[in-house]
């Protein structure tokens, strides 16, 4: 099970992706982690996500050279015999979805962590190390080609190589921390499409981090090809002037007050003069540490849904933080522990376990028995049974 970035990243150190993370610049990895990779997600569970549903709403999204090809090319009309039970009446046509795919089509899974708890916990390991928002997609890929054309994004991407052969080209950072808000940033800017400045063929198991703005193309290089991608997002500047506007709002009048040429020259020009002295006091005010204390108090658990059955009799499991963020465990029994917008009511035996799992990852039982001798068998068992109800942990086979 990956319980840490380090597990993640193994044979490799987390430290090695922070200083890439730091100096904005791409970073290959050889990993050997690749039965862990694997275990996340299956060809059989991306088939299972192929309903009219999904396909209709774009959570999954069939793809060819960066455009998403209309529902009706892989799906059956609505018949006098069919039941209202499909979205607006249409069936998928599995031998032209077939056919799309022999000739080079992507599938593209927005949000996977959605459907799938395995990656859902995977995102809140990396969440927690980098301390910034992780969403993930996946990407099925057949014969070679590519689902997009050489670009850039705009958000830091790792890149997890699961099953099959891609091959990822890199051609530089033509644009200095672009925004796809902006105009004066065009995709994919002044490069040489023939040279790339790294050339890499990922193997299951293999791990690439492209930072923002990085030209990039990938193809699969053999008939098959699935990779998640996993997007992280730091908060920028421009958000931490929003929440310092957003924190004045309540006790700053001159925020409030309507801009209107109504008032004539002369108070559009003292009404200007006192928002420029209101933005001076509080730009001088601004301190990212208080910032970023916001940021994590504000992210919600994953809060994985566990039905409150937790199988530890003759089961080998492992269990996981949900928790996305640090969070304060204040002492005493039944204290009250705050994440996000959950307010929960814990044992001192709860906030021990998950206190323990929040500094190792994920662990099981035994192992959580091990570190904390102590803690009575029976006590062990009933303070993961309510982490579980409280949707506070994730819990899978091992």
């Amino acid at each position: 099970m990956i319980g840490t970035l380090a597990d993640l990243l193994h044979p490799h150190s987390p430290a090695e992706l922070e200083r890439a993370i730091l100096e904005h610049r791409p970073l290959f990895l050889r990993g050997d982690r690749t039965q862990e990779f694997q275990a996340l997600v299956s060809w059989e569970e991306i088939a299972g996500l192929l309903t009219i549903d999904h396909l209709q709403t774009h959570r999954v999204r069939v793809v060819r050279q960066g455009r998403d090809l209309p529902v009706e090319m892989f799906t059956h009309p609505p018949t006098f015999t069919d039941t209202p039970t499909t979205a607006n009446g249409r069936r998928l046509a599995a031998e032209r979805f077939h056919d799309l795919c022999r000739q080079g089509v992507s599938l593209v899974v927005n949000r996977i962590e959605q459907r799938l708890p395995r990656i859902a916990a995977m995102n809140a390991v990396v969440e927690r190390h980098l301390q910034a928002p992780v969403i993930t997609n996946a990407y099925a890929s057949f014969e070679r080609q590519s689902a997009f054309p050489i670009h850039w994004d705009d958000q830091n991407v790792l890149i997890l190589q699961v099953r099959g052969r891609k091959r990822w080209s890199l051609f530089g950072q033509p644009h200095r921390l672009p925004s796809k808000d902006s105009h004066a940033f065009p995709s994919p800017g002044p490069v040489a499409a023939d040279e790339p400045a790294l050339d890499r063929v990922m193997e299951p198991g293999d791990i690439l981090y492209i930072p923002r703005g990085e030209v990039h193309r990938a193809e699969a290089a053999g008939p098959d090809s699935l990779h998640l991608t996993v997007t992280v997002m730091p908060p920028r500047g421009d958000d931490a002037v929003r929440w310092l506007l957003t924190q004045a709002m309540d006790t700053e009048e001159i925020l409030r007050r309507d801009i209107t040429p109504l008032a004539g020259a002369e108070a559009l020009r003292e009404q200007e003069a006192s928002l420029r002295a209101t933005l001076h006091r509080l730009l001088d005010s601004l301190d990212l540490d208080r910032f970023l204390t916001y940021e994590n108090r504000r992210r919600e658990p994953a809060r994985p849904l566990t039905l409150g059955v937790f199988p530890l009799q003759g089961q080998d499991v492992q269990v996981s933080p949900a928790l996305l963020r640090p969070v304060a465990l204040p002492d005493g029994d039944h204290a009250v522990v705050h994440a996000g917008s959950i307010r929960l009511q814990m044992s001192a035996d709860e906030r021990t376990v998950l206190g323990l799992l929040m500094e190792r990852g994920g662990l099981s039982p035994a192992d959580i028995a091990q570190c904390l001798p102590g803690l009575a068998p029976a006590a062990l068992e009933t303070a993961l049974a309510a982490l579980a109800r409280k949707s506070l942990v994730f819990v899978f086979p091992d």
